[in-house]
């Protein structure tokens, strides 16, 4: 759905006025309004589609924990989980370094993991 704001906006176009004493001054001539075509939730991205939680919650790992191993930031973890940001190729490869290590480390059978297995391709 688009809507049309219209808003006026003090932005004046200014016309040069010479005066002998006083060099060049401005003076105001009119005001210009600003149209804004604005698309009602055009700002959400589509989440991203991954396996994260799922592998995490099957290994028995807690999010801190993860992002220890990985290197994401402080109280990132859930935001690649529930799709909101899409990690780089090399956050994504450390992140499945850390889901074959931890599961290497506890003795867990799981198939050796890819990128593609937390992210699988559309």
């Amino acid at each position: 759905m688009n809507i049309s704001v219209v808003t006026t906006y003090k932005i004046p176009e200014y016309n040069y006025l010479r005066s002998d004493k006083e060099g060049i001054s401005f003076a105001n001539v009119e005001y210009s309004p600003l149209v804004m075509n604005m698309d009602k939730g055009s700002d959400k991205k589509p989440k991203v589609i991954n396996t994260l939680k799922y592998y995490r919650e099957k290994l028995g790992v807690t999010q801190k924990e993860i992002e220890f191993r990985t290197g994401v930031g402080n109280r990132h973890w859930p935001y690649y989980e529930n799709g909101t940001h899409e990690p780089k190729v090399s956050l994504a490869q450390r992140m499945v370094a850390a889901f074959n290590d931890i599961a290497t480390e506890k003795g867990i059978e799981l198939k050796r993991l890819t990128v593609d297995d937390l992210y699988p391709p559309q």
